[in-house]
């Protein structure tokens, strides 16, 4: 029997369920102040580790109607776009769930005389000053025609981290750039998975019956097939195709993309905290 969700607001998920901090990401999202992020990703290592974890401290942030969030306890898979792990269990036989609106209604007036482009891409100029002052320490890049203020000395994990920024920008502002009217939406974000076909259960005497088409995600050594996903922004996941081998799946995902596929150079999605 499915339990009735019991809502309760963010400040009241902050106070009773402390998060575990993400010791696999130091860019994680889902940060308190200038602390480290607490957001796990759907896939690779930090997928393996929340499945590690006590369901009962697990929480999946999905994809919500009107592109709000919600927060709910316990290990998802549909629309979602992250996993926390707090530190206080939910208690058994109950069911959690955080409303996340992505807009304030200030936001929405704010916004109603504003383009889409402007809404969505910030411009180049400021672009680049936010990534120079976060990742170099460099408060502006205007010239002040001075030795002092114009050189700055940086460490290579400082230029390495400035680059990843621009790199990632500049992916995001492709996929939030204009759509062309009639078109359906853009993926922004690609993932393989190992699948396995669900047997359902049949009579008493036969506890299992035929193959479904119910399926769920497993480790590679026990997959039968390996389905290629696209995230649409707002509506969450959608199946591309289903591929007898790994290879495969990673050689249509070359084609479509133009790179090689890796559990590394996933596009990263971001959330609001």
């Amino acid at each position: 029997m499915t339990n009735t969700p019991i809502e309760i607001s963010e400040e009241e998920f902050d106070a009773r369920y402390p998060l575990l901090t993400n010791h696999l990401n130091p860019h994680a999202s889902w940060a308190f102040g200038d602390g480290p992020g607490c957001l796990f990703e759907i896939y690779g290592e930090e997928l393996a580790f929340v499945r590690q974890q006590d369901p009962r401290t697990v929480w999946t942030l999905v994809d919500g109607d009107a592109g709000d969030q919600y927060l709910v306890s316990g290990y998802h898979f549909v629309n979602r776009i992250g996993y926390l792990v707090s530190t206080v269990p939910v208690p058994d036989d109950t069911d959690i769930e955080v409303h996340i609106p992505m807009q304030t209604a200030d936001d929405e007036e704010e916004q109603q005389g504003m383009t889409h482009q402007q809404t969505a891409t910030p411009q180049p100029d400021q672009l680049f000053a936010a990534i120079a002052k976060e990742h170099l320490l460099i408060p502006t890049l205007e010239t002040r025609r001075s030795d002092s203020l114009d050189f700055h000395d940086v460490a290579v994990w400082q230029v390495e981290a400035a680059l990843k920024a621009a790199f990632d920008a500049g992916t995001k502002a492709r996929s939030l750039s204009t759509p062309v009217p009639g078109l359906p939406t853009a993926f922004d974000a690609y993932e393989i998975r190992g699948m396995k076909r669900l047997p359902c259960r049949g009579q008493e005497e036969e506890p299992i019956g035929p193959v479904t088409d119910d399926c769920e995600q497993v480790p590679d050594d026990q997959a039968e097939f390996w389905s290629l996903f696209g995230h649409i922004p707002g509506q969450g996941l959608d199946c591309i195709g289903d591929f007898a081998t790994r290879q495969h799946a990673e050689e249509v995902f070359a084609r479509i993309t133009g790179r090689p596929y890796t559990e590394q150079t996933h596009d990263r999605r971001r959330c609001h905290p």
